[in-house]
């Protein structure tokens, strides 16, 4: 399944995660899915949101920096070795 991830661009500072995700709540965007990539300085928070569009908005209307791209998302078993198979499969080698 195709997703629209959003990427927002923000200072490395404490309290900017808190930020977001308050932000997003108070506009009724739940987050199913979040990944944080930092520097000294500044970090990149992307997520997966119920709402892409009106997530969009709020945080654009409340000045941060974003991006969208479409990600693939797929759902497994929750067992030890799953996502190795998966990839396997998905490139064609069989699995160890």
């Amino acid at each position: 399944m195709l997703l629209m991830q959003i990427s927002i661009f923000v200072e490395n500072r404490i309290g900017r995660v808190a930020e977001v995700a308050r932000l997003l709540g108070q506009n009724r965007c739940n987050i199913h899915a979040i990944s944080l990539a930092d520097t000294h300085d500044f970090g990149i928070i992307r997520l997966i949101v119920s709402d892409p569009d009106r997530a969009l908005a709020v945080l654009k209307e409340n000045k941060y920096t974003v991006h969208t791209t479409q990600v693939a998302a797929v759902e497994l078993p929750d067992f030890p070795g799953k996502l190795g198979e998966f990839l396997d499969d998905m490139s064609g080698r069989e699995s160890m």
